[in-house]
């Protein structure tokens, strides 16, 4: 047994140092990219932001009124909405009231084309309405607050002939910290390092040039696709452009869910990158062997226990500790670091005594719920998507089985079932 206690021990720290590796090549590698002066040329592009709307999303208003406080000067902001019967059609008019805001365009989804997503269908018909006008387009997220600087920052980045597109992500910081709340939180984290590693862009912070999505062939790709995101980078790499890390896009989200909401979201990430990103494989094999290594002193201890063999069962439960602390310790780096340079600051953060009180266990949670949610995503086929579904062939072979509006589901915002829909996030 003492064997066996070694080998567990041994593999948790062995993968908690490549994680706290990859964690501390994240902060270095934001340090280098910082940009504490973003400066425009002369005469900036006009920008076209796009807000793909299905369902009024709790954080919607605070949403909207983020991006029209962008400190860029040249910018219009497009909101499709999946129908007028949405809840999101009237959520989006209450938010806009009494606002002089001649830049914001609000239009519903004309074309719900069978062999793409409803986002990408969005995504097509925006394309169409700007790319004679705007020079960049950019995409955010209905569940997510921008910083001031968000579209400025994207633009800088655009302003280097050789990239393409732009990187960053979504944080996380749930005021409640309930327990489906927190697990999605430690995903995030670890999945924004392993997203920069890897280069695979999330809409909420990509802007690209009109010009490059026509030559790389992007629309014909939405055209039969789910996401308009994951497969950005490997496109645009075939055409001679890089994806550049933009480490003050972070895209704020304070959204709380449930185990179940959570569980449906992972599994639902992990199939997104299965599907349309060739680096999957190892980012899954992390995620599976962290998910391993957690069971196994948790199964070990009580049979290490149960035949007297107490210093076997401390030494791989005390493994199991110490990888907690240290996740736990590279956490409050990361999320101080992170808050920071986005500007969001530190009041936002999730981590307070009671979610300190929690985390030991979300951690540990966290890691088996995501190797379940990995093979669960193995698996699917079908997805229920914001109350759509689809069976999903390969990353251009999808087709839509059944559509509702938005407002006729039980449970959806703007019905009269609760509004707590944890499985809405993108």
């Amino acid at each position: 047994m003492t064997t066996c206690a070694v080998g567990i021990a041994v593999v948790l720290i062995v993968l908690t140092a490549v994680r706290i590796g990859a964690a501390l090549a994240y902060l270095n590698a934001s340090r280098k990219n910082r940009c504490e002066a973003a400066s425009l040329r002369e005469d900036p592009p006009h920008v076209s932001v796009l807000m793909p709307l299905r369902g009024a999303d709790p954080m919607l208003r605070q949403a909207i009124h983020s991006v029209l406080r962008q400190d860029y000067p040249k910018f219009d902001f497009w909101i499709i909405v999946d129908s007028s019967e949405d809840p999101g059609w009237v959520a989006v008019h209450d938010a806009l009231e009494n606002m002089e805001a001649p830049n914001v365009f609000v239009r519903e989804l004309v074309t719900k084309r069978p062999r793409c997503s409803l986002l990408c269908s969005a995504v097509l018909q925006f394309l169409e309405e700007v790319k004679e006008r705007s020079e960049i387009i950019a995409f955010c997220a209905s569940d997510g607050i921008v910083p001031p600087h968000w579209l400025r920052q994207m633009v800088v980045a655009l302003q280097d002939p050789k990239v393409g597109s732009t990187l960053g992500n979504r944080w996380f910081a749930p005021p409640k910290g309930r327990w489906g709340s927190l697990v999605r939180y430690l995903w995030n984290v670890s999945a924004a390092v392993y997203m920069w590693m890897y280069k695979i862009p999330w809409s909420g912070a990509i802007a690209l040039r009109t010009a490059d999505i026509e030559r790389s062939g992007l629309p014909q790709r939405w055209e039969r696709a789910m996401v308009e995101d994951a497969h950005v980078g490997e496109i645009l790499q075939k055409i001679g452009l890089d994806v550049k890390f933009v480490p003050e896009l972070i895209v704020l989200n304070r959204e709380e869910t449930d185990l179940a909401g959570c569980f449906r979201f992972l599994v639902r990430q992990f199939f997104w990158t299965q599907v349309y990103h060739a680096r999957y494989p190892a980012v899954v094999s992390i995620v599976v062997l962290a998910g391993l290594a957690t069971i196994a002193p948790l199964v070990f201890a009580p049979f290490a226990l149960w035949y007297g063999r107490w210093d076997a069962a401390a030494l791989a439960l005390g493994a199991l500790a110490a990888q907690v602390f240290f996740l736990l310790a590279m956490l409050r780096v990361l999320d101080r670091d992170v808050l920071d340079r986005s500007g969001f600051g530190a009041a936002t953060s999730c981590l307070n005594w009671k979610t300190w009180l929690k985390l030991p266990g979300a951690v540990v949670l966290t890691q088996i719920l995501c190797l379940f949610a990995a093979v669960a995503a193995a698996f699917v086929r079908v997805v229920d998507w914001r109350g759509v579904r689809y069976r999903v062939d390969g990353p251009w072979d999808c087709e839509m089985l059944e559509y509702v509006p938005y407002g006729a589901i039980a449970g959806s915002p703007g019905s009269e079932a609760p509004a707590d829909r944890p499985d809405q996030t993108n």
